[in-house]
């Protein structure tokens, strides 16, 4: 079944909330143009193989920045910060592979957990993280940023100004 046909399916029974019967599709076509596509996009291809809560925790660390006068107070623009051919704040927005989700499964749960956070329906499991990186990385930044904990494959910052 196509995503948009659970997701009305879910909207029928009453097990999916409204904003889900527009779920973005997964071949990457949909421009990165309302909050939840630039939130479901993120949480996706950032942590796909994550847990729910590793998954929450991506899309808060969006939402800080969005809070924080250091970035964009637009998400999409918080997403697309930086250039799609790099550097940018999001790998797999300047990686030049194509947008398009593979694992259904796993996109559809990352349009879930957007909908919950856009809708205040999931807590910052990041203590106001602003900052995170997978546990193979070691940029330099994290050295001067205040750690807030480790989700999954994915360490968790407050970094100050950026």
């Amino acid at each position: 079944m196509r995503p948009v046909g659970i997701a009305l399916l879910a909207l029928v029974l009453g097990l999916a909330s409204p904003s889900l019967a527009q779920e973005p599709p997964l071949d990457g076509t949909r421009p990165l143009d309302t909050p939840l596509v630039c939130l479901a996009r993120t949480i996706y291809f950032e942590a796909r193989g994550q847990s729910d809560q590793g998954m929450v925790a991506v899309g808060h660390v969006v939402m800080n920045r969005v809070k924080s006068p250091a970035y964009p107070d637009d998400l999409c623009a918080v997403v697309r910060e930086g250039k799609e051919e790099g550097p940018c704040q999001f790998s797999w927005w300047c990686d030049d592979k194509p947008n398009a989700a593979t694992d259904e499964r796993a996109y559809h749960r990352a349009v879930h957990q957007a909908a919950d956070i856009l809708e205040g329906k999931a807590a910052d499991p990041t203590k106001g993280a602003n900052m995170f990186h997978n546990s193979a990385a070691s940029p330099a930044w994290a050295k001067k940023a205040e750690p807030r904990g480790r989700i999954g494959d994915h360490f968790f910052y407050y970094l100050e100004g950026r």
